[in-house]
């Protein structure tokens, strides 16, 4: 759960609009989140860290 909002937490600086209820009902609960659009360009660094995210996750499932 953690992993999965940190992963989403890198779109949110841009201010990515949220489709899946529970993402959008999380994020518009906080104060400094403001939705603006569902397109949005990542910097390289961003995208690394976002697939760092997604191997840390599949990762933490295999292990279970």
């Amino acid at each position: 759960e953690v992993i999965y909002v940190l992963f989403f937490c890198i779109y949110k600086g841009f201010g990515y609009s949220f489709g899946k209820e529970n993402l959008k009902n999380y994020f518009e609960s906080q104060l400094w989140y403001s939705p603006e659009s569902k397109q949005i360009y990542l910097s390289r660094i961003e995208e690394f860290n976002c697939a760092l995210i997604k191997f840390i996750e599949r990762f933490e499932l295999d292990q279970h």
